[in-house]
Parts: C-alpha cells; sequence; structure tokens
C-alpha cells in the first residue's frame, strides 16, 4: 500500500472513530471497523458485527465467526 492510501485510510479511520460514541478508543474502533469491512457483505448490523468481537471485558479480544453457505 502506497504512502498516501496509508495516509488516506487513517484519516478517514480517524474521522469515523471521532463520529462514533460506542468505543472509548481507536484501537477498539479499528477492530470493529476492519470486522466490518470484511464482513459488509454478509448484511450484517453494526450490533452484530461488534457482538462478535469477544473478550473485550477481560483483556484480550478476538473475532470468530462462522458462515455456512448453501
Amino acid at each position: 500500500m502506497s504512502k498516501n492510501a496509508q495516509i488516506l485510510l487513517e484519516n478517514l479511520i480517524e474521522q469515523e472513530f471521532r463520529n462514533n460514541d460506542n468505543y472509548s478508543n481507536i484501537s477498539e474502533y479499528f477492530e470493529f471497523f476492519s470486522a466490518s469491512q470484511i464482513l459488509k457483505n454478509q448484511g450484517l448490523s453494526d450490533d452484530e458485527v461488534d457482538n462478535g468481537i469477544v473478550g473485550k471485558r477481560i483483556g484480550w479480544r478476538m473475532r470468530f465467526d462462522l458462515f455456512i453457505f448453501k
């Protein structure tokens, strides 16, 4: 990724973080943002994406989603 693209992406994430009251730090927001981008074609709500991030209150975080397509 070019340096310009990195700067644009960083600025986008910072702006989105400032416009969102649900996250206390940018690291938590980045985790939500990246998961929502990866899963955007699955039709999940923001709450569903956020609920898929486990371990928030015990000092570690991970994400696990299983989609089965017929």
